[in-house]
């Protein structure tokens, strides 16, 4: 019931040959022949992983190249040719790979930390293929950081004439997750699709955060009540003051103010 990605099976390598990578970070780049999958790592934890397309100006040219050659097999030294042909492509792709590499390499870390690739980091190279020293070279200078070869065989015993190639450590890392769990990380996919997302409800936890707003809510209404209440006396005695002032006014032979408003009507009823 385990679903793997090749990015998670390289990185258990890694981590089972490389234990340096438990600690810091790192990135592992895995290189086949159509793709570059990038991982970001932190403290053994995988934080991003980006799949980009590998697409080689020579591919586009392939067709051309060997029409080329058939056109030429009445050449002397034709099968010379073919062969130097051959080379030119292979340092045309390595070169490739190594620009592609650097500036995805560079961007995923700057998404991902903020900041340009540390020189104390390590970057851990799985190939296709036998990796090439120039391409391994390559990337050390762009990156200015620490390029390890991945070394499936590294704490494992096995026949000298085994090859370490990306299959192996994609299958080892497989085997590793299955046998070592312990020792290994990654993510079951069927198992991440199939949890429950949903918090667990603390009864207690929640009516205590329902009864500190209630309580809120209580304090603020009561405040509100005696700012309005304290606002309304002010106005009111505001008021009296007026109309005592307008009454004093009026009638200024009145001494005995009791009530201005009734004294007031009772005389206007006099007239």
């Amino acid at each position: 019931n385990l679903v793997e990605a090749a990015i998670f099976a390289i990185h258990s390598t890694i981590a089972v040959n490389h234990p340096e990578i438990a600690t810091g970070q790192a990135i592992i780049a895995y290189i086949d022949e159509s793709c570059l999958t990038l991982a970001v790592t932190q403290n053994n934890n995988i934080l991003i992983v980006r799949n980009i397309p590998i697409v080689s100006g020579s591919d586009n040219n392939k067709r051309r190249k060997t029409r080329a050659v058939r056109r030429d097999r009445n050449q002397r030294y034709r099968g010379i040719g073919v062969v130097r042909t051959g080379l030119e492509n292979t340092d045309s792709v390595q070169e490739h790979v190594a620009e592609l590499l650097t500036r995805e390499a560079e961007v995923t870390w700057r998404k991902v930390f903020g900041e340009e690739i540390n020189q104390d980091s390590k970057i851990y190279l799985a190939t296709g293929g036998d990796v090439s020293d120039d391409l391994e070279a390559a990337v050390k200078e762009n990156l200015h950081c620490q390029t390890v070869i991945v070394e499936p065989y590294a704490k494992l015993k096995c026949s000298p004439e085994h090859n370490g190639d990306a299959a192996i450590c994609v299958a080892e890392g497989l085997a590793l997750r299955a046998l070592a769990p312990d020792k290994t990380t990654g993510i079951n996919f069927l198992e991440a699709d199939n949890a429950d997302t949903k918090r667990t409800l603390d009864l207690r936890k929640e009516l205590t955060i329902c009864a500190i707003l209630v309580a809120a809510i209580a304090v603020v209404s009561l405040a509100g009540l005696f700012v309005r209440l304290s606002h309304l006396e002010t106005k009111y005695a505001h008021i009296k003051n007026e109309i005592r002032e307008i009454f004093q006014r009026t009638l200024p032979e009145e001494t005995n103010i009791v009530n201005p408003l009734v004294q007031l009507e009772q005389k206007l009823e006099s007239f």
